[in-house]
């Protein structure tokens, strides 16, 4: 993921952020050539433990260079680079088109009252991450077809209710007014389909209950939890991990990693 990377990650404090009362992160030593913004981001997210949204940001790369400076103060100088702006919302930064965050900033104070969730999808359609949201949740969350972007997102420990507003605003999707009732799904997923010609690409998370999303070579969509029949080989789900999916196939067992080409068959 990151590439030509050198990273450590202390836990102490630097002097200098001591010094101006600004930042306060646990600082980080990088030193990237042409690294790409998104890369950048997740880095810091995971250094400081908080989850950063990208809203319509174009390719863009960087060189990096520095040592034992605060994550926090690495994000203000990175963004700014970028010509970007961000908006934090509790352990939510999104950032953005400087217009478009200056917009949120003018709105009321939102509070979140829905059930605390992680959220981790690759280049998945709108459509079908509102669909694995409101499956993790069992609150009724569309998103009508025809958003102009796919999702992508790993965020930790946020409410749904936030978690369906980023996939809306990242996507520039449109909520449905009237959303469909959440319905335990029978039979089994995809059943024409071999597993060979599935992705995995998102899983979502309650408490220690997950549900995963794939999406078959032609992007139809199909939400997985645990026991549930799928593929043309009608393997189960044994197991919804934290990044990894694993399925019983007859006698063997296949685990995959989030966001593969495609399921590898035994």
């Amino acid at each position: 993921m990151h590439r030509i990377l050198i990273c450590l990650l202390a836990l102490g404090i630097s002097s200098a952020s001591q010094a101006d009362g600004k930042y306060h992160g646990a600082t980080v030593t990088i030193d990237f050539k042409a690294a790409d913004f998104g890369d950048l981001m997740r880095v810091l997210g995971d250094t400081g433990r908080v989850n950063i949204v990208l809203v319509d940001v174009a390719p863009t790369r960087l060189d990096v260079t520095v040592t034992r400076k605060p994550w926090d103060q690495v994000l203000d100088e990175l963004v700014a680079r970028a010509q970007l702006g961000y908006e934090r919302k509790g352990n939510v930064y999104v950032v953005g088109q400087p217009a478009m965050i200056t917009e949120r900033k003018k709105r009321k104070p939102v509070k979140y009252s829905g059930v605390t969730m992680d959220l981790d999808v690759q280049e998945l359609p709108a459509v079908t991450a509102a669909a694995l949201v409101a499956s993790a949740t069992g609150h009724p969350f569309e998103i009508k077809p025809g958003a102009a972007r796919d999702a992508t997102l790993r965020i930790r420990r946020v409410p749904s209710d936030q978690a369906a507003e980023l996939i809306v605003l990242q996507t520039g999707g449109t909520r449905v007014d009237k959303p469909t009732p959440v319905a335990a799904g029978t039979g089994c997923i995809a059943a024409k389909v071999p597993l060979g010609n599935l992705r995995l690409a998102g899983i979502a998370a309650v408490g220690t209950k997950r549900w995963a999303a794939v999406l078959d070579d032609k992007q139809v969509a199909y939400i997985l939890g645990r026991d549930r029949c799928v593929g043309a080989e009608q393997a189960s789900v044994k197991e919804i991990g934290d990044g990894y999916l694993t399925f019983t196939v007859g006698t063997s067992e296949v685990s995959v990693s989030l966001h593969p080409t495609k399921l590898q068959t035994p």
